[in-house]
């Protein structure tokens, strides 16, 4: 695949994923990239290896189903009726990790009930923001600090540095509050 300007080789991928189909469904999955190299005008990784993991609950099968006929009918008020049913049920993703070489984000983020049903686009966006609780733990190596370009000042004030020298960081979400190493951040 070519990138503007550069180039991108992805090699060793493995796309594991499964369905428990039972009243309500979940999902489980392990995806990696044994070996990825980007190089562009914005960012270079070479050698790099990248994964997602975790399992999704709570979606009702037969409200999935039903989805899955929508979109194929290409309905798309009943599509939009059930994407508020199903996100009003909530979910949960669970031992989500994704990872890129040694830094990671590790944890669990879930989407509390709610009724979407009578709400516009930007009043769906405004409550799920208020219905996520979120417990994830970033680590981020200083090179890869490095090659995202994060500021500085951002590092110091919202990481801690570990016993391997490494960025750690805890953020939180609950009730559209946001807290990273319990520091209110809105």
């Amino acid at each position: 695949m070519l990138v503007k300007g550069g180039g991108l080789n992805i090699g060793h991928v493995q796309l594991k994923t499964e369905a428990n189909i039972r009243e309500k469904t979940t999902i489980n999955f392990n995806w990696l990239a044994n070996s990825i190299d980007l190089d562009s005008p914005d960012v270079t990784l070479l050698s790099t290896k990248l994964g997602v993991q975790g399992n999704i609950d709570g979606f009702k099968t037969k409200s999935l189903v039903s989805l899955f006929e929508t979109i194929e009918k290409q309905d798309d008020n009943k599509t939009e009726s059930l994407m508020k049913d199903i996100l009003g049920d909530g979910l949960e993703l669970q031992n989500i990790k994704i990872f890129m070489n040694d830094s990671s984000v590790t944890g669990n983020i879930s989407l509390n009930k709610s009724n979407y049903t009578m709400l516009r686009p930007y009043e769906i966006q405004r409550q799920i923001e208020r219905e996520i609780n979120s417990d994830l733990n970033v680590t981020l190596t200083p090179n890869m600090a490095s090659t995202l370009n994060i500021d500085k000042g951002i590092l110091n004030q919202l990481f801690s540095i570990n016993k391997e020298q490494n960025y750690t960081s805890e953020i939180k979400t609950a009730l559209g509050k946001i807290t990273v190493n319990g520091r209110t951040i809105n």
